[in-house]
């Protein structure tokens, strides 16, 4: 059917909707007649729409996958049979699960479509055709798709086989199996991340289910997928996006393990090994979620076994420790040092700048240190003098620089993280040599007035989230206080809850992230999960509290 009205003179993208109702039609009639055929008691028009509603997600997904193909390949367009193939597998799950139970369930009224996992794709898709890509990679993340079993593209040397840059390098093998140049290779890599941004928050939703909050899991979800979309994290390439991903799903599986624990078995070893990649990853790619390890041993002692716990930690240590020395070596192996990044002199300067004693580099970024703008591919001549002046005035004054460390956290904590990829080219990496964004999709396919829709959207969204973010700080510091006065009447049980667990991270990692560096928003995003979560607790605390005071325990 597509090949038959582009003969026709018809664009790939209206060509591509006609082909869709056509083999949604045919496979409604199959469905009908042989994959459910038990089912098929309903009104053949009526079953029809129901199954054009329940396939429009699957057939979004399908069009969107064809339409970025045949938009960045020339090999796709001129035989868009290809994006029909990608697409088609792309939205073949999604197609079968919903016509199961939607369409022609047999249990009627008792088993209901999930809308939340309707909407939350459903929004992930709306977003990331309406969206400009950034072409600015951050810090050279990017580029490490290209060395990670070679040089490196520049002298900030982060660990380049943690997990952003396996990341970058899939989309780098898909970009080449497709033909696609530089900047095809962008929109890859753009869905790829909105995609693990999207698995993160479902991964956040099915935590918050699992804990029975059920009523509150799906309003808290859209709202943290729909955050994370207004600050324009997805396209921009930065690292956080593939640390939301693993956070989250590192959060389910502490939500699911007690259980599994108890029982021993495959499952747990599944799960504990799972954990244990996850985080091995985390530390490598950001090292504060090392405090996972001690909070989670914190939240399950007097939960499970004591070996269970062992078992579960040591696995997370092994991970980290292995991912962290096979980084090490390499880095020895490619410059003859010792080392999991030559940039920690330059990032532990940043939390001493102000109470140096050396007077010719107080108050300067490490930047604006002399040779200022000095740029070399092996070494910055910079990182051992900062490395050593750091080191020097933590000994001399640890209490200035703890206090420092304070202050920076009470006055970051409630700021907002800022918004993403629209700084420029300072600061970043410039591989196609552009200095503006690249066009959305919806561009690419002449709908340009859809792309100021979504970008209009997103510019509101984000402001009312920059209102919103300080107020839940504030919500969920008061209500660990509040649960932390009201536990002090239990003297048994585990020592730290759910919540407290999460507090101990989310404010944990942050805290110590402003310690030995810099004061940046930016920081708080990884955590994001945690922080929704976080949330979804506290509302149903002050709820209980309010409403239910016999429940509130």
């Amino acid at each position: 059917v597509l090949y038959g009205v582009l003969a026709f003179g018809v664009d790939h993208y209206t060509g591509r909707i006609l082909s869709w109702l056509a083999a949604a039609t045919f496979t409604w009639g199959l469905n009908r007649n042989y994959t459910f055929r038990a089912q098929r008691d309903a009104g053949l028009l009526r079953q029809w729409s129901r199954f054009l509603a329940a396939n429009a997600v699957g057939g979004l997904i399908n069009w969107t996958i064809y339409a970025l193909l045949v938009s960045v390949s020339t090999l796709a367009f001129a035989h868009p049979v290809i994006g029909v193939a990608a697409g088609s597998l792309a939205g073949l799950v999604v197609n079968f699960t919903l016509s199961r139970h939607f369409v022609f369930s047999t249990e009627t009224g008792t088993r209901r479509i999930d809308w939340t996992l309707v909407a939350l794709p459903l929004i992930s898709l709306l977003f990331v055709l309406g969206a400009k890509v950034n072409p600015w990679p951050r810090d050279f993340w990017f580029e490490t798709q290209y060395f990670l079993f070679g040089h490196y593209p520049g002298y900030d040397n982060y660990a380049p086989v943690s997990a952003p840059a396996l990341l970058y390098g899939l989309g780098h093998a898909i970009a080449v199996v497709m033909g696609l140049d530089l900047t095809g290779e962008f929109y890859v890599d753009a869905a790829l991340q909105n995609l693990l941004v999207l698995l993160g928050v479902c991964f956040v939703y099915f935590t918050l289910k699992t804990m029975r909050l059920g009523t509150l899991a799906g309003p808290l979800a859209i709202g943290l997928l729909v955050s994370l979309l207004a600050m324009n994290l997805p396209q921009a390439f930065y690292s956080e996006s593939v640390v939301i991903f693993m956070m989250s799903a590192v959060m389910l599986i502490v939500a699911v393990m007690p259980p599994h624990a108890e029982a021993g078995g495959t499952k747990f070893w599944v799960l504990a090994a799972t954990w244990g990649v996850l985080v091995g990853l985390l530390v490598l790619t950001r090292m504060t979620p090392i405090f996972l390890i001690p909070a989670v041993a914190l939240l399950y002692f007097r939960r499970m076994p004591v070996r269970r716990i062992a078992q579960l930690t040591g696995v997370a240590v092994a991970a980290s420790v292995l991912f962290i020395g096979v980084t090490v070596l390499a880095n020895h192996a490619r410059f003859g040092r010792y080392e999991l990044t030559n940039s920690s002199g330059r990032h532990v300067w940043q939390g001493v700048i102000a109470i140096t004693d050396n007077a010719q580099f107080r108050g300067l970024n490490w930047w604006e240190v002399p040779p200022e703008g000095f740029f070399i591919t092996r070494q910055d001549p910079r990182e051992p003098l900062l490395a050593v002046l750091s080191r020097q005035t933590i000994r001399e004054k640890p209490g200035q620089y703890l206090l420092q460390g304070v202050k920076k956290f009470v006055t970051t904590i409630t700021v907002p993280p800022y918004y993403f990829g629209t700084g420029g080219t300072k600061g970043h990496t410039n591989p196609l040599n552009r200095t503006e964004l690249l066009p959305s999709m919806a561009s690419v396919m002449h709908a340009g007035a859809y792309e100021k829709v979504v970008h209009g959207v997103m510019r509101r969204l984000y402001i009312a989230f920059k209102w919103i973010y300080p107020v839940t700080i504030v919500v969920i510091g008061v209500t660990w206080v509040a649960l932390i006065v009201r536990r002090e009447r239990r003297s048994a049980g585990p020592l730290i809850s759910f919540y407290s667990f999460l507090a101990l991270v989310f404010f944990g990692t942050l805290w110590f992230s402003w310690q030995v560096e810099i004061e940046n928003s930016r920081n708080a995003v990884p955590n994001m999960p945690l922080w929704a979560i976080m949330l979804a607790m506290a509302v149903e605390y002050w709820r209980r509290l309010i409403f239910k005071p016999r429940e509130s325990h």
